[in-house]
């Protein structure tokens, strides 16, 4: 029969155990994904410079209230919402060449806490579709807004979702989709985040 103290050193020992495991887990998830933080500045010098630039609205479902605005280079970016059928509660649908896209964003209109849907489209992303999720945070653009980003990736694939309240409980979610290189950070798109406000 064990005497006290070796059930008291059996005891001591599984906690050590338990404890290392436990930090090495929590290790392993910072890892993982990094924290993004900071203004989203103006973007990487390597595309096209912005020209002068077309104003869109963000409209509320009734399709009369706008609650935000913002402003993109309609000589590098292609309108597709018509052409796409875009309907509630989606906005815009934009690609960087109008014959095969290697860069595309999307506008959906969103309400309540602006982190959730990012988190949880990133998190059905990656369960679904095989992304790898590497890194997210708070980012603020040049008006002031704060946006929710997620960046993942599958291969050369880029898959970067930006969230923000824009005005009263009404926001936007931007889906960024890279294809073959990444171009999420280039200066169309910063514009493009930097130009949101109320």
């Amino acid at each position: 029969m064990k005497s006290a103290t070796q059930i008291l050193n059996t005891w001591r020992a599984l906690l050590l155990i338990l404890a290392l495991m436990l930090s090495v887990t929590l290790t392993g998830c910072e890892e993982e994904e990094d924290e993004l933080s900071g203004p989203f500045g103006p973007g990487a010098g390597d595309g096209p410079i912005v020209t002068p630039s077309a104003l869109q609205d963000l409209k509320a479902s009734d399709d009369t209230t706008v609650f935000g605005a913002f402003q993109y280079d309609d000589g590098y970016w292609d309108d597709k919402s018509a052409a796409e059928n875009i309907t509630d509660p989606e906005l815009y649908l934009f690609w960087d060449d109008p014959t095969f896209p290697s860069l595309i964003l999307s506008f959906t209109r969103i309400s309540g806490r602006p982190d959730t849907p990012c988190r949880y489209e990133a998190a059905i992303i990656a369960r679904d579709y095989g992304y790898t999720i590497l890194a997210s945070g708070d980012r603020t653009n040049s008006q002031g807004l704060d946006f929710h980003q997620v960046n993942l990736s599958k291969g050369t694939d880029y898959y970067h979702l930006y969230c923000a309240t824009v005005s009263g409980n009404l926001g936007v979610k931007i889906t960024g989709i890279s294809l073959g290189a990444n171009k999420l950070g280039n200066e169309q798109v910063h514009y493009i985040l930097n130009s949101v406000s109320p």
